[in-house]
């Protein structure tokens, strides 16, 4: 991203917004691997005993990590990297090389070298990523044998890194870290999620930035705009104060708001649901009250296992969502493998464009078996209460067919063995795949309900890789093209009776979220941390009024509805400037 440099001492540049919010505080720079030099030593046997003196105590932060109360992903993270630390062919190697002449460092850092270059070269996306698992053990290390007592001569932290762990983030006192800093990044890293469930603004994609800052030098960072200070001067620290009091008053009002009902002014009712996956039980039991969960990603506990969940295992796993939900609707997306999501345990295709191809539901379709015991184990784990079920990735009304013959096929031989049965179940597909609107008017009534992903659904409508940088924005949630499928979708399952919501991020933003509402979507589902945005806004809203003028706009000739409705929303006050 760019860099622009004014006045003399203050630096600002601009990355990729990761995690919203504000911080100010003193930079700590983690090293990145490739900047550590060849250096030799004379004496092994002490460098030996370093790297081994480091290794436990990486391991006992490990272990006192473990302990603490976290999510069961955050813990599958932690004994992940912990098994790859105590991996005893890393451990050979970085020996042999100590006992060459070399300092722990430098083994540490030639033994990452070789195996990341060996698996850089695999074909398997899953075992490719875990290069980046030992790359980001080596840099622990290497932060402890540079000796990392930095952090304790800090106050308020901004982490300044090329990339960063997970797990590595619970090293470091979280109630000192204001902010992250990357080189890398992207909105669906783990880092990104378990920062947003700490609420630590995080900004990415800023080229070497660990090499143009150091240790302990002032920073201030707007992640909410993609924008880092070095040395900012007294008016951008101002506009902080400012923009940090807001945040403040936001904070106040969630509060005030957060047990009062989702209805807008003029009295509908508008069902707010969260989104869960990977981290998000810790983000769950904070988050204010919520409907219902409109959407478990069932895949993420498939992708932190080091095999095939049997049917017992997930059992426990949906199980303890339910709990989690105290009796609220769980609507339970089978495995949406493939593309970006590799199951460790599985060979995947080599494929030109994975996104578009052997995937989600079309791959459960082919691999029966993993469908079938998934689709039993929801069906015991519920004990007799209402099942909720939706399947992914449909383009053609036949693929949903087949997958509903599965699942009943699960359910009469649950019924066949006397086994305990959903007092109902109700089973709906995601709308992702333009083609499938096709099918709606002639087989809407086979659905039970509808759930639009407008992130996935986005990609394909626009033609439009949403992983491309190069298209970064050029495609807007808010094009009159957009918006009216959208709202042909929504009018057809209103005709026909049946729940449709949407579960993307189009409706976790507060504007987008409002242009839902307004084409007559009453339910909407997204991450915990928007729910009270949302909520907040809603209660502002005219819906009737908000439609009729949105209507309206639909009728003109505009490129991009969003400054008309931008405008229209501040001034009834429904969203602030």
């Amino acid at each position: 991203m760019s860099e622009i440099s004014f006045l003399s001492k203050t630096v600002k540049w601009e990355g990729l917004p990761l995690v919203d919010g504000f911080a100010k505080g003193e930079a700590l720079v983690i090293r990145s691997i490739s900047e550590y030099k060849i250096e030799k030593t004379d004496k092994p046997i002490l460098e030996q005993k370093k790297f081994k003196n480091a290794i436990h105590v990486l391991e006992k932060s490990f272990s006192m990590a473990l302990k603490k109360k976290i999510s069961d992903e955050q813990r599958s993270l932690l004994e992940i990297s912990k098994m790859l630390l105590l991996d005893r062919g890393w451990n050979r190697k970085i020996d042999e090389i100590i006992m060459q002449g070399f300092t722990a460092q430098t083994a540490i850092y030639r033994a990452t070298e070789e195996i990341t270059q060996r698996m850089s070269q695999l074909q398997d996306a899953y075992l490719r990523e875990r290069m980046h698992d030992f790359q980001d053990l080596a840099g622990r290390l290497l932060q402890y044998l540079d000796g990392n007592l930095q952090e304790k001569s800090l106050k308020d932290i901004i982490l300044v890194a090329q990339n960063l762990g997970a797990a590595q983030l619970m090293d470091y006192d979280l109630s000192k870290i204001k902010g992250i800093v990357l080189s890398e990044g992207s909105t669906t890293m783990h880092l990104a999620i378990v920062a947003r469930a700490y609420g630590i603004p995080l900004i990415g994609g800023i080229s070497n930035i660990w090499e143009k800052i150091k240790t302990g030098e002032y920073l201030a960072l707007n992640s909410t705009k993609g924008i880092l200070y070095k040395n900012p001067s007294d008016e951008i620290l101002d506009e902080f104060y400012h923009l940090k009091e807001k945040q403040e008053k936001q904070k106040k009002l969630e509060e005030k708001n957060k047990k009062k009902p989702s209805i807008t002014k003029d009295g509908i009712k508008i069902e707010l649901g969260v989104n869960l996956g990977l981290a998000d039980d810790v983000l769950l039991s904070n988050s204010p009250a919520f409907d219902k969960v409109g959407l478990y990603r069932t895949e993420l506990p498939f992708m932190l296992a080091k095999e095939l969940p049997n049917c017992t295992e997930q059992i426990a796993i949906y199980k303890k969502v339910l709990a989690h939900a105290k009796g609220k609707p769980v609507v339970f997306r089978t495995l949406d493998i493939g593309s970006d999501k590799i199951l460790p345990y599985t060979h995947p295709l080599k494929e030109e464009n994975p996104a578009m191809g052997w995937r989600s539901t079309r791959m459960t379709l082919d691999r029966r078996a993993i469908l079938r015991t998934q689709l039993r184990a929801l069906i015991r784990s519920v004990e007799g209460a209402p099942l909720y079920v939706m399947f992914p990735m449909i383009g053609e009304i036949s693929e949903f067919l087949e997958a509903k013959e599965t699942l009943d096929f699960e359910l009469n031989q649950a019924k066949l063995h006397n086994e305990t049965v959903p007092e109902q179940i109700f089973v709906g597909t995601m709308l992702e795949i333009p083609s499938l609107f096709f099918y709606l008017k002639k087989y809407i009534q086979v659905f039970d309900f509808i759930s639009i992903g407008t992130n996935d659904l986005k990609q394909f409508f626009f033609a439009s890789d949403r992983g491309n940088r190069s298209l970064t924005g050029r495609y807007d949630n808010l094009s009159p093209a957009f918006v009216d499928f959208l709202n042909q979708v929504q009018k057809i399952c209103q005709s026909a009776h049946v729940p449709c919501s949407v579960c993307g991020e189009m409706a976790g933003n507060p504007l987008e979220a409002m242009v839902l509402l307004g084409l007559g979507f009453k339910s909407l589902s997204m991450n915990p941390h928007s729910l009270m945005q949302v909520k907040i806004a809603l209660r502002n809203l005219n819906q009737q009024d908000f439609s009729e003028f949105l209507n309206r706009l639909l009728e003109t000739e505009t490129v991009s509805l969003r400054p008309a409705i931008t405008a229209y929303l501040r001034d009834h006050q429904v969203l602030e400037d």
